[in-house]
């Protein structure tokens, strides 16, 4: 199972050696980092890594902490998901739409890695039609939303371009390219006019354009 509750016990006691070991990396002699290095590899290739990311991103670790747990779960989802059963991908991908939804506003490097996550397992996940409505509705249509979702608009099309890393053949990652990218080009069209339109851009192009 990939979901963590973000308080309690269990969780804490869980991902506290991979904090320490950060922590080490920062303050340790050179053999304590050396060895809290090799703990920290170890731990990013381990099965349990699913549940110990998501915890850390869920509490109140230190950002370059959360910053490493949202490259460890990038690594995770681009490499491990056969460490998960099929079955659970779907509670991955609404788990990780509510963490991206802490992370809307900031910072900014962890909430790009997040997206980067998140569009990795959309281009793994076939059965995931409705993509970008999908996390368009989920981040919700306010100001401090939009930074976000155009993060994730920027990032979909690279992670796409890159997915020969991923276990697809090349027609199915072909259909997919068509139903990630050209099915919701108009859609992500209009976001674009409208996200400008609301702060001002749209206004300023125009006065640029007739200067």
């Amino acid at each position: 199972m990939v979901a963590v509750p973000s308080n309690g016990n269990g969780p804490q006691n869980a991902f506290t050696p991979v904090l320490a070991a950060l922590r080490t990396m920062r303050e340790g002699s050179r053999e304590e980092k050396k060895a809290a290095h090799g703990y920290l590899e170890s731990f990013q290739k381990s099965a349990e890594a699913w549940q110990i990311t998501i915890g850390i991103l869920q509490s109140d670790a230190q950002a370059d902490e959360k910053l490493f747990a949202a490259t460890t779960l990038r690594g995770k989802i681009t490499y491990d998901t056969q460490q998960l059963p099929g079955e659970s991908l779907p509670a991955l991908r609404d788990q990780l739409l509510e963490i991206l939804k802490l992370y809307a506003t900031g910072p900014r490097p962890i909430r790009i890695q997040l997206c980067v996550c998140l569009a990795i397992l959309a281009i793994q996940m076939t059965a995931w039609k409705d993509v970008v409505p999908m996390v368009v509705s989920t981040l919700g249509n306010n100001a401090d939303s939009h930074a976000c979702i155009l993060d994730f608009l920027r990032v979909l099309p690279e992670e796409v371009t890159e997915g020969r890393k991923i276990t697809l053949t090349e027609d199915e990652l072909q259909q997919r390219t068509q139903e990630l990218l050209g099915d919701n080009a108009v859609q992500v069209v209009q976001l674009l006019v409208s996200y400008a339109q609301s702060s001002g851009m749209w206004r300023c192009l125009h006065i640029e354009d007739r200067g």
